[in-house]
C-alpha cells in the first residue's frame, strides 16, 4: 500500500513537470491555473509549488513562467528567489 502512494505521487509530480513546459515562450501562467489545467482534485496549488521546488534541474527549465495568482513573482523560485525569478523574465 505503502509503494503505491509512492507511485502516485510521483506520476503526479510527473504530470506536474509535463504540464509546466506547455507554457509558451512570453507567457506565463499561475500555480492556480496550472492547478486547474492538471485537474482540480486531482492536486492543490500547494502540492504543485512543492514539487516544482523539487525539479532536478530548474536552471535548464522554463519554471520562471510559473507566477502566483495575483501575477507577482514566486518568493519560492528555486533559482535566485524573486530576484532570479525576474532576470529570467
Amino acid at each position: 500500500f505503502k509503494h503505491n502512494l509512492i507511485l502516485l505521487f510521483l506520476c503526479k509530480i510527473h504530470i506536474i513537470f509535463i504540464s509546466y513546459k506547455t507554457v509558451p515562450k512570453g507567457k506565463v501562467v499561475s500555480f492556480q491555473k496550472l492547478t486547474y489545467l492538471i485537474g482540480n482534485g486531482i492536486l492543490t496549488i500547494s502540492r504543485v509549488q512543492f514539487a516544482l521546488k523539487m525539479h532536478p534541474s530548474p536552471e535548464n527549465s522554463n519554471l520562471h513562467r510559473v507566477v502566483c495568482a495575483d501575477g507577482g513573482l514566486s518568493l519560492s523560485y528555486p533559482v535566485g528567489g524573486i530576484e532570479g525569478q525576474k532576470d529570467r523574465l
